[in-house]
């Protein structure tokens, strides 16, 4: 230390206290014997010491600092602490505060003629920048984003410059960023990293606005076609709904259920397209059928147990599965193998309810997905048929639905220590799987069952129709004014409907052009050039029994109305739902007698699978409830038969006929396994040698699975030999005219437009000119009768020079006469000539669903892996789809007593169980730690509530067992105090025949609360005793009996 610095330090800094500590620390300095090394301990007196001196040093800093402030005429506070770090965020906040504005006076001092806050700012940026090149970054990343910021603002553009941006906004923040390109926004910066998530980085888009393009008709019809298709489209025997057009036209739509979400379906769609057309077809844009979507609406599918019981069975049984996951989680299930099975057993729950039914093929290589693999019957050859081809795929899909339901298992083994909650939880996930694979059976027999009717609508002639049979629900008598005793108690009103479909082929038309320039000429080339045609029978009871008699009734009067109206249908195929009045060996062996009354013969009757027969006759029944429901509304009543036609006579294509019929008590006919056939063929051959015609009977379990089972017609105990005709009282819309199905295929029209394109190339304007020339051609033949004209030959085109000038008018003309005679006539054609897209869809849409016959559901690729042996799933087998009846089991004494304390215990409470309640509770019932019931006694929901209905049939038989003796105490006691009292009423025969007429209403009243048959008939039985001889004799039971029935 040099001289003026020690002097300084006496002077200011040395005062008697630190002399001290000095004495008492270095005195051993000056002793020249000791030598001393201090140790750690005697280090924290130098601490002391050394920070009281700093904090003098740092004080007389403060001091001069604060004088040199006042000097550059800074008067703010000098913000000092000891540790910047430990501040609170405001405290820092305020520090920096007052250190920015010391530190801008000082720049104010030091740069007097700049602007202090930009040279602030600079210094700012260059104190980053050394920071950043010293510390987070080498000298090529420098570089690098040097070189991007530098193209970043050479960008002209700000969607190149996000581009340019997106490139490095992933991998730098936006801190950094800010270093490299000032002035960059927030908002910028992350719209950047936006770009590089969905698009990639440094993608180009083409943000270009699209030309707005012209949609085919066979575009629009194709994707309605893929809209109505059955695996979307599920049709309801309810409700109607409204479609309202841009003209004010309205279209009324029976009531359908969509299965699919709408991004969903044109996810599908889309990939359906691609499938079978490649490039060659363009779809509508996904906009435009969202739009399409979204005016074509149907109702979203929320219950569905009262359409399709093996749905719903099935979603449940998933749903609970979901909940056995939960349940392991609180046991020790780890959170993410817990998350990984939910996510797996949803994705298998949606492909059951979307695209499997579009992978059901008959030769498909995957075994799930094969039907006649699944439905070919091992143990009877008549209904197995072999593959020709190998089971070498799997479908990653299925496969995910086995391999998630063995981990199920796997994880309840593993975390349930219980042996009996063990076997339990295994238990109930063994009957969840099978209600599972019964749902996925019941879709692949569905899918194929229904490959019958798209057959038989493609196979039929000009002699054939197919005819769709079903029972609507009843209908409850409703009046429009309704009393309260009118509505409970209620008798329904049985309807029947048949639903009649032919093709109608239409006459080629010869042109000497040989162009294929005109739609028209499209049309007649076409080798199947038909269209469908339908009506439909409705036939009302006031009251009848919904049997196969009734039935076989109902099909005579059809078959004769068809033979009296159109002489040439010789041939029908009959199609139904699994109900017992068609599914009957009486309806099934009714086919000779049929025919030897009408003249038609049944050539196959083929029916559903259980659960999936909605269909036309469905539709036709929502309609006519919307007409009833809107006569009612009208102030009318529909109460009977009568009224019931009188209402829904203006449906159109349907004719009514009120009906009665008796039905005579005949001899059981029967036929053994006619509930495992599903598909009959009736074959009649006719020989020379004998009179009468042999008939062989061809059946299947399944469509075309085999050769079948015969049977001739003679092996056949008993046939129905009589059958019983309908009486018809009144008819209404009789002989109505057939519907036209204009409907033609859409995939055929877009493979023929695709060779038409290929051949010929004509314009739209050209396009244009034909059709317009086809509307006026029609027009000018109505009008004028200039018929015998080639209007698809280019070269007359020119011929049409008169157009009408009244606006909306179509018609044009080859000559002036005749465009005055049609200004003079004024019968004007009025028509749009185009329709808007979403109209047009609209009026497609209502077509498809009243007419459209041929919907069956498309046939879509999958992902297929190569099968491996996997030890915990178990390799699918023949017939392992087939519908397989359930074996009656007994129920034991425990099962019965437990049923029957429920039962009565409901009975006295008034509080009955839920069966499905009960059913959970015999799974969970325990004593002393042990499962009451065993596995295989535990029973389901519906075997529960079967039980119940027997009890409650045998409780309403005993207490009417009980009604019926009762009464017959109080006749013989009436019978008895008449025949005592018969010779004084004889005295007063005058008074007392006076007494009768009053009396007998008494008598009225008091026997309304019996049985008005039974005391009826015991009445009877009192008026042919000798005892009584007179009507006097009568009265005297009604006036001792009364008392007794007040009593």
């Amino acid at each position: 230390m040099c001289t003026p610095c020690r002097r300084n330090l006496d002077k200011y800094y040395i005062t008697e206290q630190i002399e001290q500590e000095y004495d008492a620390n270095f005195q051993w300095l000056h002793d020249v014997n000791l030598v001393h090394t201090p140790s750690i301990s005697d280090s924290n007196s130098y601490h002391v010491l050394s920070q009281s001196f700093n904090h003098l040093v740092i004080e007389e800093k403060l001091e001069h600092f604060k004088e040199f402030l006042q000097e550059v005429q800074c008067f703010d506070s000098v913000p000092s602490t000891n540790s910047f770090v430990d501040l609170q965020s405001s405290s820092k906040k305020r520090f920096c505060r007052q250190s920015t504005k010391i530190f801008k006076s000082i720049l104010d001092f030091m740069t007097p003629h700049d602007d202090t806050d930009r040279v602030w700012e600079v210094i700012i940026e260059n104190s980053k920048t050394i920071s950043l090149s010293n510390d987070s970054l080498d000298k090529n990343a420098s570089l690098i984003l040097t070189s991007l910021a530098e193209a970043y603002n050479n960008a002209q553009h700000w969607t190149v410059r996000r581009q340019i941006l997106s490139i490095m906004a992933k991998d730098v923040t936006f801190s950094i960023i800010l270093i490299f390109i000032p002035g960059l926004t927030a908002y910028r910066f992350y719209k950047a990293r936006q770009h590089a998530d969905f698009e990639g980085k440094g993608t180009v888009v083409d943000d270009t606005r699209g030309t707005t393009i012209r949609y085919d008709d066979y575009q629009l019809e194709h994707f309605i076609e893929f809209l109505v298709s059955p695996h979307i489209c599920t049709d309801l025997p309810f409700g109607e709904r409204e479609l309202h057009l841009s003209t004010g036209e309205t279209l009324l739509i029976p009531l359908t259920i969509r299965n699919l979400a709408p991004k969903r379906i044109i996810v599908q769609y889309y990939n359906y397209c691609k499938e079978y057309y490649g490039d060659a077809f363009h779809p509508l844009g996904q906009s435009t059928l969202f739009s399409i979507l979204n005016q074509c609406s149907a109702s979203t599918r929320r219950s569905l147990q009262g359409l399709d019981s093996f749905s719903a069975e099935g979603s449940t049984a998933f749903d609970l599965l979901i909940s056995i996951v939960d349940s392991l989680s609180t046991v020790g299930l780890t959170a993410i193998d817990a998350t990984n099975l939910k996510k797996d057993l949803q994705h298998c729950l949606n492909y059951l309810k979307s695209d499997y039914k579009v992978h059901v093929s008959s030769e498909s290589n995957v075994p799930d997905h094969c039907s006649t693999f699944a439905l070919s019957d091992i143990t009877s050859k008549c209904w197995q048929r072999n593959c020709d081809h190998d089971h070498d795929q799997q479908c990653d899909r299925c496969e995910l639905l086995k391999i998630t339901l063995a981990k199920l298992r796997a994880f309840i083994e593993q975390y349930q220590t219980g042996t009996a909650v063990c076997d339990r939880l295994l238990y109930r996930v063994q009957q969840q799987v099978q209600d599972i694979k019964e749902w996925k059976a019941h879709l692949l027999r569905t899918i194929h069952q229904d490959q019958a009717r798209i057959d038989i609508l493609h196979n039929l002639d000009s002699e054939t129709v197919m005819i769709q049979v079903d029972w609507a629900m009843k209908w409850l008598p409703v009046k429009y004014r309704e009393s309260t005793k009118d509505h409970f108690a209620k008798r329904g009103i049985s309807w029947h409907l048949a639903y009649v479909i032919r093709k109608k082929f239409s006459e080629s038309t010869s042109s000497s052009d040989s162009s294929f320039t005109s739609e028209e000429n499209v049309t007649n080339r076409n080798p199947n050039n038909y269209t469908f045609q339908h009506k439909t029978f409705c036939h009302v009871f006031d009251q009848c029994v919904q049997n196969a008699k009734t039935v076989i009734s109902i099909l005579r009067h059809i078959f004769l109305m068809l033979q009296q109206t159109e002489p040439d249908i010789k041939y029908v195929h009959l199609r139904s739902d699994n109900a017992g009045c068609y599914h009957s060996a009486e309806a099934l062996l009714s086919v000779e007698q049929l025919f030897n009354e009408t003249g038609i013969w049944i050539k196959s009757i083929d029916f559903c699978d259980p659960q999936s027969g909605k269909g036309p006759c469905d539709r036709i029944a929502a309609v006519v409830k919307c007409s009833t429901r809107r006569f009612v509304n009208e102030k009318n009543n529909c109460t009977n038969a009568i009224e019931f036609l009188t209402a829904a006579e203006r449906t159109n294509g349907v004719e009514f006929y009120a009906s009665e019929i008796q039905n005579s008590h005949t001899e059981k006919i029967e036929w053994k396994g006619v509930k495992q056939i599903n598909n009959i063929e009736y074959i009649l051959d006719f020989t020379p040698e004998s009179t009468k015609p042999s008939i062989e009977v061809r059946a299947w379990q399944s469509w075309k699975i085999g050769p079948g089972k015969v049977y001739r017609w003679l092996d056949f105990e008993k046939t129905v030999q009589k059958i019983n005709p309908l009486h018809i009282f009144h008819s209404k819309n009789v002989s109505t005219p057939w519907i036209n199905d204009c409907h033609e295929k859409a995939g055929d029209v877009i493979i023929f437009f695709f060779v038409i394109n290929n051949l010929f190339s004509f314009t739209d304007e050209n396009r244009s000119n034909h059709s317009y020339q086809d509307e006026s051609s029609s027009t000018e033949d109505e009008n004028e009768e200039e018929s015998n004209v080639n209007h698809t030959s280019t070269s007359e085109k020119e011929h049409y020079f008169f157009d009408c000038l009244t606006s909306g008018c179509t018609a044009r003309y080859r000559s002036y006469a005749n465009l005055l005679r049609h200004y003079a006539t004024g019968k004007h054609k009025m028509k749009l000539e185009k329709h808007s897209l979403i109209d047009k869809s609209k009026i497609l849409f209502h077509q498809h669903l009243s007419t459209n016959h041929l919907r069956s559901t498309p046939l879509m690729s999958i992902t297929v892996i190569q099968p491996v042996k996997n030890p915990i799933i178990s390799s699918l087998s023949k017939n392992w789809a087939s519908h397989k009846p359930k074996p009656s089991v007994r129920f034991n004494d425990k099962q019965k007593q437990f049923l029957l304390d429920k039962f009565n215990k409901g009975v006295n409470t008034g509080m009955k169980w839920d069966p499905s309640r009960v059913a959970l509770d015999m799974e969970v019932l325990t004593n002393n730690g042990t499962y009451v019931f065993n596995n295989d006694e535990c029973l389901n929901q519906g075997q529960v509530k079967s039980y119940f209905s027997r009890l409650a049939l045998k409780q309403r038989s005993m207490e009417q067992v009980s009604d019926e003796q009762t009464k017959k105490k109080a006749i013989s006691h009436s019978s008895s105090t008449t025949n005592s009292n018969a010779t004084n009423l004889q005295s007063n025969n005058t008074t007392i025949t006076s007494e009768f007429d009053e009396m007998e209403e008494i008598d009225t009243r008091d026997l309304e609360v019996y049985s008005w048959r039974q005391i009826l008939d015991e009445t009877k039985k009192i008026l042919d005793t000798p005892s009584i001889s007179s009507p006097s004799s009568i009265t005297s039971p009604s006036l001792k009996r009364k008392p007794t029935l007040d009593d």
